[in-house]
């Protein structure tokens, strides 16, 4: 990993454990993709998500109600997933929007 993946690994990290919901998404986004050389880990992605999404990050909310409909790293519940796909859809997330619309939620 370069020297500024490095870098915006570190920043990402120091302010999700501050607390800041967005570097909390981003960094269940790494744990879930393996992006900036973080090691792909569901139940990390998982806690993180969670973190961000009770503070109302939208998109937090949404990859969280995905992981818990797929059972992707958590066991599969499909009211916890409905329940965070609201959420995210009372604050007007199309793909949340979507996702209820199709899944009848």
């Amino acid at each position: 990993m370069g020297q500024d993946l490095a870098s915006a690994l570190q920043w990402y990290e120091k302010a999700a454990e501050n607390g800041y919901a967005a570097a909390q998404y981003k960094m269940g986004k790494c744990c879930a993709t393996g992006a900036l050389g973080v090691p792909n880990d569901e139940k990390t992605a998982v806690e993180w998500y969670r973190k961000a999404a009770e503070k109302g990050h939208a998109k937090a909310q949404f990859n969280l109600g995905w992981h818990y409909l797929k059972g992707v790293g958590v066991t599969a519940d499909r009211e916890e997933a409905l329940k965070w796909y609201h959420k995210a859809a009372e604050q007007e997330y199309t793909e949340a929007l979507i996702v209820l619309g199709v899944i009848g939620g």
